[in-house]
């Protein structure tokens, strides 16, 4: 699989990441940029609120990703202090950022329209997390999900992620690439 840096120069992933940090160390409670719209039961903007804590964690996962190849690929580069710098930065580890989101995700009754917008959560989860038990729990609400909506798009990663499970990958990334996932989203 080719490197993400392959097509993006270092620079810009850094100022990227960057201006990613700062919004993430933004106050979380303040979700003007949700526009939601007047008249919103408290009840839902509370639920979208926590969908919207799920997703700043899932940036937090990202920027761990995106550093963590960084730092593999161009290894002692004089970049690696900026990295390091970000890293510093980010308010959690990767795997406490995914505990998070899944946390998230759980205080959104399944009930609730807000819920469906937790499947690429949930997949994030599942796909990042090395704990079995957050793997477990992200798939029976990937089969929820799936079952309340039947939209494809779930079918499809909750198909994918039970191959990971039962293939054996060390990273969810190779097992794209055997799938050759973009021929499945196309």
């Amino acid at each position: 699989m080719s490197d993400f840096t392959d097509d993006i120069d270092m620079d810009t992933i850094l100022r990227a990441a960057m201006k990613t940090v700062q919004m993430i160390q933004s106050d979380p409670r303040d979700l003007k940029f949700l526009k939601l719209p007047c008249g919103m039961a408290p009840e839902m903007s509370a639920h979208l609120g926590h969908i919207a804590s799920g997703y700043r964690h899932t940036l937090v996962v990202y920027l761990h990703i995106i550093l963590e190849r960084l730092m593999q690929t161009h290894g002692s580069d004089a970049r690696d202090l900026q990295i390091l710098m970000i890293r510093s930065l980010l308010p959690c580890s990767k795997q406490e950022a995914i505990s998070a989101c899944l946390e998230d995700v759980l205080r959104v009754p399944e009930n609730s329209l807000a819920f469906i917008g937790s499947s690429p959560l949930v997949f994030i989860v599942a796909s990042e997390t090395k704990d079995s038990s957050e793997f477990e729990i992200s798939l029976q609400l990937l089969l929820r999900l799936w079952t309340r909506t039947c939209l494809g798009n779930i079918g499809v990663a909750l198909d994918f992620l039970r191959y990971i499970q039962h293939a054996n990958f060390p990273d969810w990334r190779q097992a794209l690439k055997s799938r050759k996932w973009d021929l499945i989203v196309s």
